[in-house]
Parts: structure tokens; sequence; C-alpha cells
């Protein structure tokens, strides 16, 4: 039986690369992967009649979602984008069990060991539905999947610089509130959020002030900084008239990281995917506290105390002097509890646990049931299709116009691209296609958004 799955896409600069792997396993088993934007979700799940559904996450604000596509007959899985969310793994654990309802779903697939001890003590999943896999976006990190990595972007070498400040300096969201009500709705205390709000904004100007001055003490080094894909640029054009600082948002933090000669960050989980791949990770850690700090990525980081001490270490950089060591011991534990193994085989893994699952009867327990809100504003969906309600939904709400959004969808020939280079490390004996959304060929046309992308497989040569 050839299984229609779907993978809802957060943002693609961040998760498309891996969830088209994963895909691509998918298909290499004969099986239709559907990518589905996040924001569409709720049309295109019905609208191309999916078996099986992979969810970003499960927190409060999607639970009404997973209960009616499961009473639907569709079964739910859960692969966290956020994989480390939460500044330890009892943390990310009591996100998980929060909503009271990810021991229902058909499959819980989890980055790391300690993850996964602590979902299991936590009780918030049983372990037959609890799979350790990995993160896909990580097999880049390893053979043969590095080999697949785009060559580099920059002419010159370049030491990167990642923020990672989307709660002080949203791209998507209205604003700073916004955000901190959702820390609200996800588990932070009001104290606790707050003061990260407060220590968060202090870093963001702190770094783009240091940034700044190792970009004008160092005019021979190249400095390109990429924000995190969920902030916006705005606050550090003020550095873009140097010619030696560029501001690049596109492609993953792995291709950057790749090809970087060192990696400048606070609190950044890029530190963790430069140890993979063996490149230095820089942090300044006077612009650092308590209420920020992220154990794994200030573990494997070197730790300069003074402004000055960094510029040092850049001067090093510059003159292509290696004499410093700026490697820091251990790690490889840390990473195995964070991400298992760095073996280039977690889609595969996530790939296998899907299909064991949606093997598996079907569910028959008491899922509870969702909202009437939910319920009826779905069907208000369904009786509208989705090119009235989108146009009526912008009417209100002009932030979530499509065109608004565009930095979360993407496009055929982007996955396309994707699945060339897969292809050119790892030949298929089946030619892999890569389809857009054909609404007269899907069960209901009315419901579709046209922006979902199938991944599928037929017998023949080349990709």
């Amino acid at each position: 039986m050839v299984l229609k799955v779907g993978l809802i896409v957060d943002n693609p600069l961040r998760d498309l690369e891996g969830l088209v792997l994963l895909a691509y396993q998918l298909a290499k088993k004969g099986h239709d992967c559907w990518l589905v934007p996040m924001y569409d979700q709720t049309f295109d799940v019905r609208a191309i009649g999916l078996d099986y559904l992979v969810l970003n996450y499960l927190r409060p604000n999607n639970v009404d979602h997973a209960k009616l596509y499961m009473l639907e007959g569709v079964k739910v899985a859960v692969l966290d984008t956020e994989g480390m969310a939460g500044r330890s793994a009892e943390e990310f654990a009591g996100f998980v069990n929060k909503t009271g309802f990810a021991s229902k779903l058909n499959a819980y697939f989890v980055w790391g060991e300690s993850q996964f001890r602590a979902v299991l003590d936590e009780g918030a999943v049983p372990k037959e539905t609890l799979f350790l896999t990995g993160c896909p976006r990580y097999d880049f990190c390893a053979e043969p999947w590095r080999k697949s990595l785009p060559p580099r972007k920059v002419d010159l070498p370049y030491v990167l610089v990642n923020t990672n400040f989307a709660l002080t300096n949203p791209r998507f969201s209205a604003g700073t509130g916004t955000e901190l009500q959702n820390m609200l709705k996800v588990g932070f205390s009001e104290e606790s959020a707050l003061r990260f709000v407060q220590d968060a904004k202090l870093a963001q100007n702190g770094m783009i002030e240091l940034v700044q001055y190792l970009v004008e003490e160092l005019p021979e080094l190249q400095f390109v900084l990429r924000p995190h894909p969920f902030e916006n640029t705005s606050p550090y054009e003020v550095i873009s008239h140097r010619g030696n600082f560029q501001i690049r948002q596109e492609s993953t933090s792995v291709e950057w990281v790749n090809h970087a000669l060192a990696l400048l960050h606070l609190n950044c989980s890029t530190a963790l995917e430069a140890r993979m791949l063996g490149v230095p990770a820089i942090t300044p850690a006077w612009l650092d506290t308590d209420e920020i700090r992220i154990p794994g990525p200030h573990a494997v980081s070197m730790h300069c105390q003074t402004r000055e001490e960094l510029l040092e270490v850049m001067s090093d950089l510059s003159r292509q002097d290696y004499s410093r060591d700026l490697n820091v011991q251990g790690g490889d534990e840390l990473l195995r509890q964070l991400y298992f193994r760095i073996d280039g085989k977690a889609s595969e893994r996530v790939c296998e646990a899907i299909l064991d699952t949606a093997a598996r009867p079907a569910n028959r327990m008491d899922w509870g049931r969702p909202s009437i809100r939910t319920v009826w504003l779905t069907r208000f969906r369904g009786l509208m299709g989705y090119r009235l309600f989108s146009w009526l939904l912008g009417v209100f709400n002009p932030q979530k116009r499509p065109e608004n959004r565009a930095a979360k969808y993407f496009s055929v020939n982007q996955v396309g691209e994707i699945v060339q280079r897969l292809y050119k490390v790892d030949p298929l004996p089946k030619q892999v296609n890569v389809s857009a959304m054909n609404e007269a060929e899907l069960p209901s046309r009315k419901m579709a958004s046209g922006r979902s992308i199938c991944i599928h497989a037929s017998l023949g040569d080349g990709a």
C-alpha cells in the first residue's frame, strides 16, 4: 500500500532541507510524501487526504487540530523542530506533557538520549510510541549527505556571526509582546519570561556593538551575519555599510557553518552544529547571563571574557594564524545526549518509525473532544474553501495575508534543487519526482492551497 505522508514545514530556512531528506527516504520506500506549509495545514491535510501526518510540534495552540485529524482517520506523529525547547531535557519534557495529549499520538520522535529519558520519566509519552531518532536536518553534518551541501556563497573566507534573538527581534509576529504571550502559553512563569526578555534585549544590543567593533577593527577579515530564521534583519543594518560585512538569511545554518573559519554566537544552537562540522565556536561570555544561557551551546564554545580577548582571537584568524587552540575539549557525549548519533541516518530512523507505526492498528482510545470553536472554525473553512477563507482572513488581519508570509513558503524549484543534490550522493533505482499540488487530482480541490509539494518515486532511472 502506498502511503500519503504529510510533513509540516514551519520555517523553510531552518526545516526544509531536513524534511526533504526525510521525504526522499520515504520516496525510496515507494510512498508519496507531501511537504505542507504550516499555515495551510488545516486545508491541505484534508485536500490531499493524508494517511499519516508529522506535526512540527505539539503545544496547547494546536492540540485541537491534532485531535480533529485523528478523529478524521489520519495517524498523527510529532517530529519537534524545536527538539531542544527549554533549557534542559526536563523542561522540554514538561512542555511535551503540558498538553496532556502527547501520549495519544501514534508516534513522538525525539532528538537525543537525554530528551528520550526525560519524556519517559515525565510519563508524557508511552515507550511504545516514543522513538529516539535524532533530527534529519543534522544528517547534513555527516557523510554522505555533507557532500550534498552547496558550495560557499561568499568569495572570501569568513567568520560567521549567528544571532538568536527571535523573541526580542521577531520577524513573523506582531512584536515582543506577542512572543512573551507565547512563552507564557508553553509554560514559562511571567517572572521568568520577563527576566528573559530583559536580558535578551541587553544581549542583542551588546552583540550589535561587538560586531560593529570587530568589523571596524579588522577590515581585512570578512564577517557574515546570519540572523535566526525567525529574526528581523533591520537592527543589524546599522553595520551594513562596511565592505567586510554582509547580512545573509538565505540557506541553512549548516551550509553557512560548513564553510566558515569560525562561528561567533551567543547561546545559539548552531554552536553544536559547528561542533559536528569541526568548526570552532566562540562566545562573548561577558554578554551572557544565567537567564538566557543555554547549556549545550555554552559547553562546546570557547569563552572570551573581554572584548579585547575576542579581538585577539579574531586577529589570529585574519592572519591565518592557527597556533591558538580554539577547540573545546569534550562535547561528544553532550552531542549524543542532545542529538543522539550524528551519523547521517536520523532521516532513515524517522522513516522506519513512520512506516512501523503506520502499519499498527488505529488507536481506539478516548482522545477527548476538541473545542467547539475549533470544530466550527474547521467546518467554516470547509464551506468557504481555501481562497475565500484566506481572502477574508487577510481583510480582517492583514499580517496574515499570503504575501506577508512569503518567507514561510517554498517552491517546486527549491525542493527540486535539494532532491537533485541528494540524488548525486545517493542515486536510487527509482526516479524521484517533485510535483506541485494539482488540485484537479485531489479528493477535495476546494480545500487545496496550491502550496504543498509532493515527493514521490516511480520506476525508472535518473532523478
